[in-house]
């Protein structure tokens, strides 16, 4: 057996953001409309049209239908819908289907599904690489297999 479940298999880091979402989020409903600076600590998640600025902390998720018009800084970002601007992300990026990016992308990680646009750059930040070998032999290791 590969993987089996167990103390050490709860620890992992969950590979999707929307896994990571906590409970403690604030949300820009559908139809708001919004222009400004969103600055916060915590998740986000926008559903609206923003016309500015969204720097966090945490994971910022635009979904379908949001439409977003100014630049991202977070540290995990999920994206279902329009974004015309930068986005810089430490951690990981995904844009699922649905999404369109028209803007540069840097950030650590990024999944990219069938189905979307992204018209720009992409920048990977160094960092330590990790490839799916590596993971599966620390695992491997902490449950002595």
């Amino acid at each position: 057996m590969i993987f089996k479940a167990g103390k050490n298999c709860q620890n992992n880091h969950n590979r999707r953001l929307e896994d990571q979402f906590k409970t403690h989020y604030t949300t820009i409903i559908e139809n708001a409309e919004i222009e400004g600076t969103i600055n916060t600590h915590d998740n986000v998640r926008i559903g609206g049209n923003l016309k500015g600025q969204i720097t966090s902390s945490g994971v910022v998720w635009i979904s379908k239908g949001a439409k977003i018009d100014g630049s991202i800084n977070a540290s995990g970002l999920i994206v279902e819908g329009y974004v015309h601007g930068n986005v810089q992300c430490t951690g990981k990026a995904e844009l699922r289907p649905g999404a369109r990016i028209k803007g540069d992308i840097a950030c650590a990680s990024l999944s990219v599904s069938m189905g979307c646009a992204l018209e720009g750059k992409i920048k990977m930040l160094e960092g330590k690489l990790k490839t799916f070998v590596s993971k599966r032999n620390k695992i491997e290791s902490e449950l002595k297999i």
